[in-house]
């Protein structure tokens, strides 16, 4: 809800916890990490982030929606995010998923890439 409330900031926080943590539990674990628990706890803190970094954009969209106004909302913030978010993605999706840049990496760092789906 719109009040802000403790209770429903917690009801909102406790609910992104737990669906998280879900999904960490269920999802592909980073092998290369030391121990099986740190692979759990490594996975649900990443999709605890992802999932509260996602929802933490709606509540302005929400509210420009509901004034039918944007004022306040800084078109330089918008620019950078999406510049800056596309540039993150690009840099994750090219250590994830590029068996080259894998090698690279691997090769001048000594270790391999521990880039995971939720980052």
């Amino acid at each position: 809800d719109e009040s802000g409330s403790v209770k429903s900031v917690l009801a909102g926080l406790f609910t992104l916890f737990l669906v998280g943590s879900l999904i960490g539990v269920a999802s592909h674990k980073n092998p290369s990490l030391p121990t099986e628990w740190y692979q759990y706890i490594s996975a649900m803190i990443g999709y605890i982030y992802f999932l509260c970094w996602s929802v933490s954009f709606y509540p302005q969209v929400i509210s420009n929606y509901k004034r039918k106004s944007t004022n306040g909302l800084s078109a330089d913030f918008c620019a950078l995010n999406v510049v800056g978010f596309g540039c993150y993605t690009a840099y994750n999706a090219s250590l994830f998923w590029s068996p080259v840049i894998r090698e690279l990496y691997r090769k001048r760092y000594g270790a391999e890439v521990t880039v995971q789906s939720n980052d």
